[in-house]
Protein backbone atom coordinates (compact mmCIF):
# COMPACT_ATOMS: atom_id res chain seq x y z
CA UNK A 1 0.00 0.00 0.00
CA UNK A 2 1.39 3.40 -1.03
CA UNK A 3 1.80 6.14 1.51
CA UNK A 4 -0.51 9.09 1.00
CA UNK A 5 1.07 12.44 0.25
CA UNK A 6 -0.02 15.76 1.71
CA UNK A 7 -1.67 16.55 -1.63
CA UNK A 8 -3.68 13.31 -1.38
CA UNK A 9 -4.96 14.33 2.05
CA UNK A 10 -5.87 17.82 0.84
CA UNK A 11 -7.76 16.40 -2.14
CA UNK A 12 -9.63 14.04 0.17
CA UNK A 13 -10.54 16.88 2.56
CA UNK A 14 -11.78 19.27 -0.13
CA UNK A 15 -15.27 17.77 -0.11
CA UNK A 16 -15.41 17.30 3.64
CA UNK A 17 -14.34 20.80 4.63
CA UNK A 18 -14.41 23.41 1.88
CA UNK A 19 -17.54 22.17 0.13
CA UNK A 20 -19.42 21.38 3.30
CA UNK A 21 -22.66 23.41 3.41
CA UNK A 22 -22.04 24.13 7.09
CA UNK A 23 -18.59 25.58 6.41
CA UNK A 24 -17.69 27.56 3.27
CA UNK A 25 -19.99 26.40 0.47
CA UNK A 26 -23.53 27.47 -0.36
CA UNK A 27 -26.12 26.09 -2.77
CA UNK A 28 -26.11 27.89 -6.12
CA UNK A 29 -27.86 27.13 -9.39
CA UNK A 30 -25.32 26.19 -12.08
CA UNK A 31 -26.86 25.61 -15.51
CA UNK A 32 -30.22 24.83 -13.89
CA UNK A 33 -28.79 22.38 -11.32
CA UNK A 34 -28.34 23.08 -7.59
CA UNK A 35 -24.70 22.59 -6.62
CA UNK A 36 -22.73 23.26 -3.43
CA UNK A 37 -20.02 25.76 -4.38
CA UNK A 38 -18.10 28.77 -3.22
CA UNK A 39 -18.85 31.92 -5.24
CA UNK A 40 -16.79 35.06 -4.72
CA UNK A 41 -17.25 38.51 -6.22
CA UNK A 42 -13.92 39.63 -7.65
CA UNK A 43 -14.20 43.31 -6.78
CA UNK A 44 -10.44 43.71 -6.62
CA UNK A 45 -10.13 42.64 -10.28
CA UNK A 46 -11.32 46.03 -11.49
CA UNK A 47 -7.76 46.88 -12.45
CA UNK A 48 -6.74 43.40 -13.58
CA UNK A 49 -4.60 42.83 -16.66
CA UNK A 50 -7.60 41.37 -18.47
CA UNK A 51 -9.61 44.52 -17.96
CA UNK A 52 -6.66 46.73 -18.91
CA UNK A 53 -6.31 44.82 -22.19
CA UNK A 54 -10.00 45.29 -22.94
CA UNK A 55 -10.16 48.93 -21.86
CA UNK A 56 -9.45 50.27 -25.34
CA UNK A 57 -12.45 48.51 -26.89
CA UNK A 58 -14.81 48.44 -23.93
CA UNK A 59 -14.56 52.02 -22.68
CA UNK A 60 -17.29 52.76 -20.14
CA UNK A 61 -18.41 49.10 -20.03
CA UNK A 62 -18.26 47.55 -16.58
CA UNK A 63 -17.94 43.88 -15.75
CA UNK A 64 -19.15 41.65 -12.95
CA UNK A 65 -16.34 39.21 -12.22
CA UNK A 66 -16.81 36.08 -10.13
CA UNK A 67 -14.67 33.17 -9.07
CA UNK A 68 -16.48 29.87 -8.60
CA UNK A 69 -14.96 26.94 -6.74
CA UNK A 70 -16.62 23.54 -6.81
CA UNK A 71 -15.55 20.02 -5.95
CA UNK A 72 -14.06 18.46 -9.08
CA UNK A 73 -16.40 15.99 -10.73
CA UNK A 74 -19.67 17.58 -9.59
CA UNK A 75 -19.93 19.62 -12.79
CA UNK A 76 -18.08 19.42 -16.09
CA UNK A 77 -15.10 21.70 -16.58
CA UNK A 78 -16.39 24.42 -18.93
CA UNK A 79 -14.32 25.54 -21.88
CA UNK A 80 -13.01 29.08 -22.04
CA UNK A 81 -15.49 31.32 -23.84
CA UNK A 82 -18.50 29.17 -22.95
CA UNK A 83 -21.68 30.95 -21.86
CA UNK A 84 -23.16 29.57 -18.66
CA UNK A 85 -25.82 30.53 -16.17
CA UNK A 86 -25.12 30.93 -12.48
CA UNK A 87 -28.05 31.82 -10.23
CA UNK A 88 -30.16 32.81 -13.27
CA UNK A 89 -27.54 35.21 -14.64
CA UNK A 90 -25.58 34.71 -17.86
CA UNK A 91 -21.76 34.73 -17.67
CA UNK A 92 -18.83 34.05 -19.98
CA UNK A 93 -16.16 31.61 -18.82
CA UNK A 94 -12.83 33.42 -18.81
CA UNK A 95 -10.76 30.54 -17.40
CA UNK A 96 -11.19 27.18 -15.68
CA UNK A 97 -8.73 24.84 -14.03
CA UNK A 98 -8.76 21.70 -11.88
CA UNK A 99 -6.24 21.30 -9.07
CA UNK A 100 -6.18 19.25 -5.87
CA UNK A 101 -9.76 18.08 -6.28
CA UNK A 102 -11.11 21.57 -6.85
CA UNK A 103 -12.49 23.09 -10.06
CA UNK A 104 -11.93 26.86 -10.17
CA UNK A 105 -13.83 28.89 -12.77
CA UNK A 106 -13.38 32.59 -13.53
CA UNK A 107 -16.57 34.22 -14.87
CA UNK A 108 -17.34 37.60 -16.36
CA UNK A 109 -20.59 39.36 -17.29
CA UNK A 110 -21.44 42.84 -18.46
CA UNK A 111 -22.95 44.98 -15.72
CA UNK A 112 -26.48 46.10 -16.43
Amino acid sequence: MMKKSFKDFVTQDVGKVFFNGDEFADLHVWQGKEVLMIVEDDENNKSSNLEKEHSLVTKDVYFADKTVRVQAGLISKPRNGARITLDDRLYNVVHSDVDTGMLTIKLQANEV
